[in-house]
Parts: C-alpha cells; sequence; structure tokens
C-alpha cells in the first residue's frame, strides 16, 4: 500500500530574516497543487494593491495544449522584471529568475492528503467547466496524470523547490496549515493600491 511521504524525508527551506509586508512589492507562491496558491494570491493582491499573475493562465493554451517554452518563459521574465507583482505557480525551469527577483517566498507545504482531497473535490465541482485561475478553454476534468503529479509530488517536485529557494537566498515563509496560511493573511494590513498597479 501507498504511503504519503514523511516529514522527516523532506527537508524544509530556512524561514529567517521575513521582510516587513509593508515593504513587500515582489512575491512567489509555490507549493503543491490544492493547497490554495491562487486564492492566497488573490487575497494578498487585493490587500497589498498588487497585481496577480498566475502561471498556469500563461503556460496553457486552450484545450490543454502547452503554450510553446519560449513564448511561456518571455511572458514569464517581463512580469518578474516589472517592480510589483504576487505570482503563484511551480515550473521549475523559470523559478531561479523568479525567485532570485522576489522579495519573499511563500511555500505552501502542505500534507498530500489536505491537497489530494481539495483536488478531487475541485474536480467534481467543476467537472466540465473552466477554474477561474485558468485559461479560458480548458475545462476542469478526472486527469489521472495529474493526480500522479500530485502524489509523486514530494519525490520529484518538492526538492527542486526547496533547493531553488535556498539558492535564491530570498526570505520565504512556508505554510504547513489551513490555518497558518489564515494567520499569515490575517497579520497582513491593508494598504492603498500603489501608482501603477494594474
Amino acid at each position: 500500500m501507498l504511503k504519503e511521504p514523511q516529514e522527516k524525508q523532506n527537508p524544509a527551506p530556512k524561514e529567517n530574516g521575513l521582510p516587513a509586508m509593508s515593504t513587500v512589492t515582489r512575491i512567489a507562491i509555490v507549493g503543491r497543487s490544492g493547497s490554495g496558491k491562487s486564492t492566497l494570491a488573490c487575497a494578498l493582491g487585493v490587500r497589498l494593491g498588487l497585481p496577480v499573475t498566475h502561471l498556469d493562465k500563461f503556460f496553457w493554451l486552450p484545450g490543454w495544449v502547452e503554450r510553446p517554452r519560449h513564448e511561456f518563459e518571455s511572458r514569464h521574465d517581463a512580469i518578474v522584471y516589472e517592480d510589483k507583482w504576487i505570482i503563484d505557480g511551480n515550473n521549475a525551469r523559470t523559478m531561479p529568475g523568479r525567485f532570485g527577483k522576489a522579495q519573499l517566498i511563500v511555500f505552501f507545504d502542505y500534507p498530500l492528503r489536505v491537497c489530494l482531497r481539495r483536488i478531487l473535490g475541485r474536480m467534481l465541482r467543476y467537472r466540465g467547466r473552466d477554474l477561474p485561475h485558468l485559461t479560458q478553454g480548458c475545462p476542469e476534468h478526472f486527469d489521472i496524470h495529474y493526480l500522479k503529479y500530485v502524489w509523486n509530488f514530494d519525490r520529484i517536485t518538492r526538492p527542486k523547490i526547496v533547493a531553488a529557494i535556498e539558492k535564491s537566498g530570498t526570505p520565504c515563509i512556508r505554510l504547513q496549515t489551513p490555518d497558518d496560511t489564515q494567520d499569515f493573511l490575517d497579520s497582513i494590513a491593508s494598504r492603498e493600491p500603489q501608482s501603477g498597479t494594474e
């Protein structure tokens, strides 16, 4: 029987030196699918007056067709070099550049069981319909390959994220439970949208 990876097998990135949120204008949000990256990105965008970008909207074309790599990376880099942004999504190839420009990395490190339950519920709730954070024309559906990606996240994708965070030297906050996420959001005072914010 398959078992969920244990915490001791998954070293976490350091969380020292967190900046004052009142000064942060570039935030990268990463972690396992189903943890709530897009939801938090939108909430932070409203609270901090910063524009939000969902990487999945750039990565997928209608019909679940992958956008050409050079086009995706060009769009990604154009946003990363702006002064103000919140970007949610993983994409290991572009993480180093994104993390290097970010002032804060938010790392969703929820247990597999929490995310898997959310994903399955989302598949049932949105089946045949577009998700708000995805390209129109990419309806939710049961995808065994996606579920395998989620199941193997701790073994394949998570180490890449942790390594990229450590290499960047950018301050990181690790959210391990929904309560952690709510506490983090509650700790941030709203501020007026800054000039130039979309």
